[in-house]
């Protein structure tokens, strides 16, 4: 699966678009898939996307609070997702933030490997967190400085 990045400026907005709106990023890219049942003649067409959403943190002075950082598992291993990461703690550090920090579920490796490469190190907080379906889900929170 090869990526080509070919949203138009006005849509790229982890390329630094001014017209996004506060605290949020996004990039797209549209790849060709070969994988099966697709072949190098035959491909198909898709959409990749992740996105991030921050505020300033509530509980933390100084740090912004990633609310929400997501990636379609189209995206997964085709470098946007850390394209998008980038974007958000760039802007983040131009914004004057000291850093940032995130919660995600204890029990998501790939997401706990992402933000860990991502220059995040767990802070040791821990917390359950009922989405609204009534199950609490365990949390754990990432932590990292500007």
């Amino acid at each position: 699966m090869t990526g080509v990045p070919v949203a138009p400026p006005s849509h790229d907005r982890a390329n630094g678009d001014a017209s996004r709106p506060p605290g949020c990023a996004y990039a797209s890219s549209l790849c060709t898939c070969t994988s099966p049942p697709h072949t190098p003649t035959t491909p198909r067409r898709r959409w990749h996307l992740a996105l991030s959403h921050t505020v300033p943190s509530p509980g933390r002075p100084g740090l912004a609070e990633i609310r929400t950082f997501f990636a379609h598992p189209d995206a997964w291993g085709t470098g946007i997702t850390a394209a998008v990461m980038t974007a958000t703690l760039d802007r983040l550090h131009d914004d004057g933030y000291d850093g940032a920090h995130l919660r995600t579920l204890r029990d998501t490796p790939r997401s706990r490997r992402f933000y860990t490469k991502s220059g995040f190190t767990e802070s040791g907080a821990t917390r359950t967190h009922d989405f609204g379906d009534g199950t609490p889900l365990a949390q754990v929170e990432y932590v990292r400085p500007r």
